[in-house]
Parts: C-alpha cells; sequence; structure tokens
C-alpha cells in the first residue's frame, strides 16, 4: 500500500505505511529504501540518507544505494552530505574513480569537509596515488589537527605501497616527533633513509629526533649527511648549530654555547630549541633575564612544557 500512495504522490501516507512496516520487521531494507524515496520527494534530504545508511547496513546493496543518493542529489545538487555517501557507496564497490569525482564535488561545495578529504585520500591510496593522498591528509590536518586519524592514514598508505613509499615514511615520522614519540620517528625515518639515502629532509627529521633524545653525536652526522644532499638549507644548518650548541652546553663551555645558539637562531628565527638552548646556558653563568627571555620567545612558538618548566626554574633562581 505504501508504494501504491508513493505513485499517487501522497508520500505522507507512503511514510506513515513505511513507519508500520519498519515497526513491523525493523530489518527489511526495502522498506527503508522505499521511506527515503518518500522522504526525497518531500526534500527531507537528511532523513533519507539516514534511512538509505540503514538499508545498506542490513542489505549492502551498494547499487541501490547510489541509485537512491543520486535522486537526491538530482533535486538537491548543493547537498554535500549526498556527494559524501554517494562517494562512499562508489568506494565500496572498488569504483574509485567514481568516489574521488564525488569527494572532489563535496570539497568544491565544502572546502572544509573532512569526511571528503579522508574519503578521497583513501581513494587515490586504494589507485597508487599516494602523493595526492598525502596532500589530502595534510589539507584535512590543517583544518583538524588529528594526529591519530593523520598517522593512520600515512600507514594506510605505507601498507598500500607495500612499505615502499618514503614520504609516507617522512610524513608520519614528522607527526611522531611533534607528539614527541621520538623512537618512532627515527623508526620512520630511518626507513625513508634505507629506501632512498638521498633524501634530505629524511636525515634531517632522524637528527631532530636524536637531538630531541639528547644523543646529539647522532644528530651531527644525520645533519652532516643531509647537508650534502643539500647544502645551503638554512633551516639543517640551524639545526646543526644547535646540536652543537648543545654538545658544548653538556660541556659546559657555556660562551661556546651561547655562539652556537646565536647562529642557530640567526639561521632560523622560528627555532625552539636554540632559544631554549641559550636560555638554558645563559642561566648557567647566571644571566637570568636574558635566560627568561629566551625562554618566553621558545614559548611564543610552542608551548612545551619542559620549557616552561625551565622559566620556572630561571624565575625562582633570579628571584
Amino acid at each position: 500500500r505504501a508504494e501504491a500512495y508513493f505513485e499517487k504522490k501522497d508520500y505522507e501516507a507512503a511514510i506513515a505505511d513505511f513507519n508500520r512496516s519498519i515497526d513491523f520487521n525493523a530489518k527489511n531494507a526495502a522498506s527503508y529504501e522505499g521511506r527515503a524515496l518518500s522522504y526525497t520527494a518531500t526534500g527531507s534530504y537528511e532523513r533519507a540518507m539516514q534511512d538509505y545508511k540503514t538499508a545498506l547496513s542490513i542489505d549492502a546493496s551498494y547499487d541501490r544505494a547510489i541509485i537512491g543518493y543520486s535522486s537526491i542529489i538530482g533535486l538537491s545538487p548543493q547537498y554535500t552530505d549526498a556527494y559524501i555517501e554517494r562517494a562512499e557507496a562508489y568506494f565500496e564497490k572498488k569504483d574509485y574513480e567514481a568516489a574521488i569525482a564525488d569527494f572532489s564535488q563535496a570539497l568544491l561545495l565544502n572546502s572544509k569537509d573532512i569526511d571528503a578529504y579522508k574519503g578521497r585520500a583513501l581513494s587515490y591510496t586504494a589507485i597508487g596515488s599516494y602523493e595526492k593522498a598525502i596532500k589530502d591528509y595534510k589539507d584535512a590536518f590543517g583544518i583538524d589537527s588529528n594526529y591519530n586519524r593523520t598517522i593512520d592514514g600515512y600507514t594506510n598508505i605505507i601498507t598500500a605501497s607495500l612499505l615502499k613509499y618514503t614520504d609516507a615514511y617522512i610524513e608520519r615520522g614528522n607527526l611522531y616527533f611533534v607528539l614527541r614519540n621520538y623512537e618512532a620517528a627515527v623508526a620512520d625515518f630511518s626507513q625513508a633513509i634505507v629506501l632512498n639515502s638521498n633524501n634530505a629532509a629524511s636525515y634531517d627529521g632522524r637528527g631532530l629526533s636524536y637531538a630531541a633524545k639528547g644523543e646529539y653525536s647522532y644528530a651531527l652526522d644525520d645533519y652532516a649527511q643531509a647537508l650534502k644532499i643539500s647544502p645551503n638549507d638554512v633551516f639543517i644548518l640551524s639545526h646543526q648549530r644547535t646540536a652543537e650548541g648543545n654538545v658544548f652546553l653538556g660541556l659546559r663551555n657555556y660562551e661556546a654555547a651561547i655562539d652556537s645558539f646565536n647562529k642557530a637562531i640567526i639561521l632560523s628565527s622560528k627555532n625552539v630549541a636554540a632559544y631554549d638552548g641559550r636560555g638554558q646556558a645563559y642561566a648557567a653563568i647566571g644571566e637570568y633575564g636574558y635566560a627568561i627571555d629566551d625562554y618566553n620567545r621558545a614559548l611564543l612558538i610552542e608551548d612545551d612544557p619542559k620549557i616552561i618548566e625551565h622559566k620556572k626554574e630561571a624565575e625562582a633562581a633570579q628571584n
């Protein structure tokens, strides 16, 4: 009877009958699909989408879902969610090009849609377009800094590439570094170096990770390798000077440490570790005001608990 009401365009009556059918048997996918069509006809697209998703959970008929989402798009071509749901159905059917087209259209309608970036990245990964997938994960991360989601994405690329895509290791290593998981970062940068020993970013990333662990001799070795590949990279040069400064700091040669940190900061004014190191050197020679200034500069760039503690120590000593 619901279908007869639908044919007569009495959509409210059709919905009422489909409701009764669902109450009687909540596992009948056809009832949800029929109600979804009725909701679509009345412009209740969100409800229609939910019914199609419920129908899919009962009977994974992606072709029928695609027809349903297409009908919503036909009536409302600006409805972003319909493109995303249709794209996901195409993805499940392994029609990755169609999925990419729909995710791309969703992003044209809403350039901040995280689900569209993630879905398109997965689709690019499935067809081996790893560079495009990484860009989508990075764009999504720029909107919503979800580390776990992004690390999972890079891991998926690594797996799909049979552990051979260097840039995915580098990007994942960078995230591990920010999360202060230095062991994992070192492991990823090391694997990137195994795959491509001519990439300065891998040596620089591993050098930073070693330096964060206090293993400055290893860090200096990596910076030297990086500079053989990219001799004019001011950021790598700055990192190298910072590691040298930390070595001098450990030797209690504070003037030499300050000189190295000065050079690092001249090369890169955003080098947090250099400000922190110089602050420690100033504090060691009793120049607490200069030390506190450096800690403040570092904290303007990055809110690091370790630097906050150094600042508190300097303030206590000054008072």
